[in-house]
């Protein structure tokens, strides 16, 4: 799902779930309900640290969400 959409289903309060998790080169991405967060040419959004992602989400009014991180890490 885009940025845009992404933020549209917020509006709605139409996400059930967010989760972040480690991306396969590095960095965090967003899940929202199972779909990664994508930008207008379909790259997965990746974010830095877990503070960026934190900023983002709650700069969009995400209060709630679930880190992943991979086994091992």
């Amino acid at each position: 799902m885009t940025e845009q959409e992404f933020k549209t289903l917020l509006s709605q309060h139409a996400v059930k779930c967010v989760q972040v998790t480690r991306c396969q080169d590095r960095g965090y991405m967003v899940l929202a309900d199972g779909k990664s967060l994508k930008t207008e040419r379909q790259l997965v959004v990746e974010f830095t640290d877990l503070n960026t992602v934190g900023g983002y989400l709650g700069n969009l009014g995400v209060l709630e969400f679930c880190v992943k991180q991979s086994h091992g890490e």
